[in-house]
Parts: structure tokens; C-alpha cells; sequence
């Protein structure tokens, strides 16, 4: 149990009763702060990740192509099949390439680069998913086999 202003006795007791633990906001924040303090910004769950995917939002919402875009790679993609997907992908990324102009203000360039930077993931999970579907045969241990050599050659 968590309180914004601070526990009291009242609230001690009751957090005995039901066999839980009472913790102002401030320390639960800087006990995972301290937990996890060094990994805060790593991956796409990170405070600026997070941050700039809300940056590029806003600018998208200004502009129809954008926002088809910006919609496109964060939920319709995942519905279509692998093949697809790929073809829209590499279509949207050819109309991405039109779109990075030296004329693009500032916010747009880092949501056209966010948009193609999203795409290009994408792409690289579609084409695995394509690979995977057609039977592309990959042994078990042939990442084994190559890392090895690249370590031995």
C-alpha cells in the first residue's frame, strides 16, 4: 500500500491486518530508482524512449501522412501476415525516404527518422517471421558454428 502524504499509525495497522506493507510514494520511487537506477534508459521502455515516441505523436497528429505512418507501425502491422506486411513496410519506407527533405523542420526530421527507424524493425521481424513460415532451414547449432569461427578466424 502506498500514501502521497506519509503513514501513519492508522494506516500501519491496516496494512498489518490485511498482511501487506505501507510505504510513502518516496520511498517506493527511490527504492526503484536504487533497484534499477543504471537500467532506466535501456530498450524501448526507457523515459526517453518513451518520451520521444510522445514527441513524434504529436508531431504525426499535424500531418495525414504521418499520422497513417506513425499508426501503421505501432498496431496495424501486427494483423497482416508476415508477406504482407513486408511488401507495406518496404512501401512505406520508399515513401519515408520521399518524405526527408532538408526542408523538414526540426520536429518533423526526428519523426520522419523515428518512422523509418520503427520501419526498418519492422521489417527485420517481418522477414524473420516470412523466413521462419517458408522453411528456410537454419540448423540448431549453426549461430554456435559461427560465432565460432568468427572467435577462431
Amino acid at each position: 500500500m502506498k500514501s502521497r502524504t506519509g503513514v501513519t499509525d492508522r494506516i500501519r495497522a491496516l496494512g498489518r491486518s490485511l498482511d501487506i506493507s505501507a510505504q510513502i510514494i518516496a520511498d517506493f520511487e527511490r527504492r526503484e530508482t536504487d533497484a534499477v537506477g543504471p537500467l532506466v534508459e535501456l530498450g524501448s521502455h526507457g523515459v526517453q524512449s518513451i518520451t520521444l515516441e510522445r514527441r513524434v505523436k504529436a508531431v504525426c497528429r499535424q500531418q495525414p501522412d504521418f499520422e497513417r505512418a506513425f499508426w501503421f507501425v505501432r498496431g496495424e502491422v501486427f494483423f497482416l501476415e508476415p508477406f504482407l506486411a513486408t511488401k507495406q513496410l518496404i512501401k512505406l519506407l520508399l515513401r519515408i525516404t520521399q518524405l526527408w527533405t532538408p526542408r523538414l523542420q526540426e520536429e518533423e526530421a526526428i519523426a520522419v527518422r523515428w518512422l523509418a527507424a520503427e520501419a526498418v524493425s519492422l521489417l527485420t521481424l517481418q522477414l524473420s517471421l516470412s523466413a521462419a513460415r517458408i522453411g528456410i532451414p537454419w540448423p540448431p547449432n549453426a549461430w554456435c558454428e559461427c560465432c565460432a569461427v568468427d572467435r577462431v578466424g
